[in-house]
């Protein structure tokens, strides 16, 4: 069969297109669920705050370091993974907030904690678990207007 120039034009048009909207909207599930991961990251971290502080024995610098340096690195994965979305994906989306909490808990430096007296290990761990109380409130801001 043969189709005439512009039909087969525009058929190829259409397909191209359908696929590149398939494409933005795989994209902004995989935004939906790296805002879902960063979420919970902040959420475990809080978890985890509240366990150190609720009278079970301190954990020694070492292990406090380690489960924050395991923190970090899911919050540079959540952040690498927004990084590789398109703009096209991300328009409409204001995650400034977000960029910003995530770079602060990777930024945080662990190098402080094994030194500290156990009051300013204390705050440090404190200063730590409002970066996750942040993020959360970046994650709730950016949430709603990611479309659907």
């Amino acid at each position: 069969m043969r189709f005439p120039l512009p039909t087969f034009c525009l058929s190829a048009g259409i397909l191209l297109f359908g696929a590149g909207c398939a494409s933005v909207d795989d994209e902004r599930a995989q935004l939906r669920f790296a805002l879902d991961q960063a979420s919970a990251l902040a959420g475990e971290v809080q978890m985890w705050s509240r366990a150190r502080d609720s009278g079970r024995p301190a954990a020694v610098p070492a292990e406090i370091i380690e489960s924050i340096e395991a923190f970090q690195a899911r919050a540079e994965d959540v952040k690498d993974r927004i990084a590789g979305l398109s703009q096209e994906a991300l328009q409409g989306t204001d995650l400034a907030a977000v960029d910003h909490a995530l770079t602060n808990m990777i930024d945080f430096d662990t190098g402080l904690i094994e030194d500290a007296s156990q009051d300013a290990r204390a705050s440090l761990l404190e200063q730590f678990a409002g970066l996750a109380r942040n993020l959360e409130r970046a994650v709730a801001a950016a949430d709603g207007s990611v479309p659907r």
